[in-house]
């Protein structure tokens, strides 16, 4: 089994808040599906040439 594991902010021990605030979260993981979408959808534009069909 294989994923993908993406940080989108830290929160170190001694502090109450994250690093980034949680519009910023949303905007950055907003860009990182958008780029996994694009991604994807090249994988299956390569894979559809690939097709075998079997009788």
């Amino acid at each position: 089994m294989t994923g993908i594991k993406y940080k989108l902010a830290h929160k170190r021990a001694e502090q109450e808040n994250w690093n980034i605030t949680e519009h910023t979260q949303k905007k950055l993981l907003i860009r990182i599906l958008e780029g996994l979408a694009i991604q994807l959808k090249g994988e299956k534009n390569e894979g559809s040439s690939k097709i075998i069909f079997k009788t």
